[in-house]
């Protein structure tokens, strides 16, 4: 299904669908299934709900929400809001300055260019600064925080409110 130049609502249903917005400011609804969904240059809204998905925003600032299930979420360009709700679910920002939450589950979430909130929430994450002044925060679980200093002055400032107490032997 293809959204025209207008501002479109399209709901894929319970099958596993390909819907694809254009230019205007489009709501993209997978529902059930398997689906793809990738907007268009508007500031769109997409909602993957039940299945694995793949959604894709593109230029515009979208609202992006995964659902149940294992989804890929991707922002591309403009200041998104990237939510990957239940399931194990891979995130990642793209250009603009992005907020990105990955809901419960065992996420994977990339901050990429400019700058970023990325949040773990529930389960074990995995959270990638890449570049830009980004502010990550794994929520609960036991998460692992990925930062290659790749910055000018190469530096990073971490600051953790709950961390494993560490073992001490006196007799040592």
């Amino acid at each position: 299904m293809r959204g025209g130049s207008g501002n479109d609502s399209i709901d894929g249903g319970d099958a596993n669908d390909a819907v694809f917005g254009n230019s205007g400011d489009d709501v993209l609804m997978g529902s059930g299934g398997d689906d793809l969904i990738r907007a268009g240059g508007g500031d769109d809204g997409i909602s993957g709900g039940d299945g694995d998905d793949l959604l894709i925003a593109q230029a515009g600032d979208d609202v992006v929400f995964g659902g149940l299930g294992q989804d890929r979420i991707f922002g591309q360009g403009g200041n998104d809001i990237l939510s990957g709700q239940d399931g194990n679910d891979v995130l990642v920002g793209g250009n603009g300055n992005d907020t990105i939450g990955g809901g419960t589950g065992n996420d994977n979430l990339l901050g990429q260019g400019d700058d970023d909130l990325v949040l773990g929430e529930e389960g074990d994450d995995s959270l990638d600064a890449a570049t830009g002044s980004d502010v990550l925060n794994g929520g609960e679980g036991a998460d692992t925080i990925v930062d290659d200093l790749t910055e000018v002055d190469n530096t990073a400032n971490f600051d953790f409110n709950a961390m494993l107490p560490l073992g001490f032997d006196p007799a040592i």
